[in-house]
């Protein structure tokens, strides 16, 4: 968290290549009281059905992809008024 702001500290992801899209989610509560705890399980996120079909979805596929290309952290801080922590993530979508 940045005490100066009191908003999330944000990350710089890598950019998604050439023939991907990012699409960004918001606001995932996660319980843990740390942010490096989420990226223990980035990579198996990839294979999620919701960013599947939402890779899908954004891409204008006609059928959905095995996974997404990557998946990465953007933001992450504390919750507000409650224990854990707030982040979001950006899915890098392969374009047929």
């Amino acid at each position: 968290m940045d005490k100066s702001t009191n908003k999330p500290n944000k990350t710089r992801p890598e950019s998604c290549g050439l023939n991907q899209i990012a699409v960004t989610i918001s606001d995932q509560y996660y319980p843990g009281p740390k942010c490096s705890h989420i990226g223990r399980n980035l990579d198996s996120e990839r294979f999620m059905q919701k960013h599947i079909l939402l890779c899908q979805e954004k891409t204008q596929a006609t059928s959905p992809p095995p996974s997404a290309a990557r998946v990465q952290i953007t933001a992450c801080g504390p919750a507000q008024g409650r224990d854990g922590i707030i982040y979001s993530k950006q899915l890098c979508c392969d374009v047929p």
